[in-house]
């Protein structure tokens, strides 16, 4: 939900659940129906995490998947950069050491 990671909605058995319905199914469909489609091709993917949009991963997953699908696709200067980014911005921490495993099983080399 916009502005917030997590939505919980309150229903009590007595609860008439009509009104709880409609508001999941709007939502459902103004929300997070579009926010499905701007990552239903590969480029959109690549976009949304290029721009740390990485929901539902974490910061190594979000490079692990973008590095991947770049290689994948033949996009070596936006993988080149990616990669240098994620690396200077990750020195020092322990998932440096991770990317780099990462990078190597992906044979990448620039």
């Amino acid at each position: 939900m916009p502005g917030s990671p997590d939505y919980w909605w309150n229903a009590r058995t007595s609860d008439n659940l009509s009104g709880i319905t409609s508001n999941v199914i709007q939502t459902v469909q103004s929300i997070v129906m579009p926010e499905i489609n701007k990552r239903l091709s590969d480029e959109g993917l690549i976009n949304s995490w290029i721009n740390d949009g990485y929901a539902g991963t974490t910061e190594i997953g979000r490079f692990k998947y973008l590095t991947t699908l770049l290689k994948t696709k033949g996009n070596f200067d936006t993988l080149n950069q990616v990669v240098e980014t994620f690396m200077q911005q990750s020195k020092g921490k322990p998932i440096s050491s991770r990317a780099i495993e990462h990078l190597k099983e992906i044979e990448y080399s620039k």
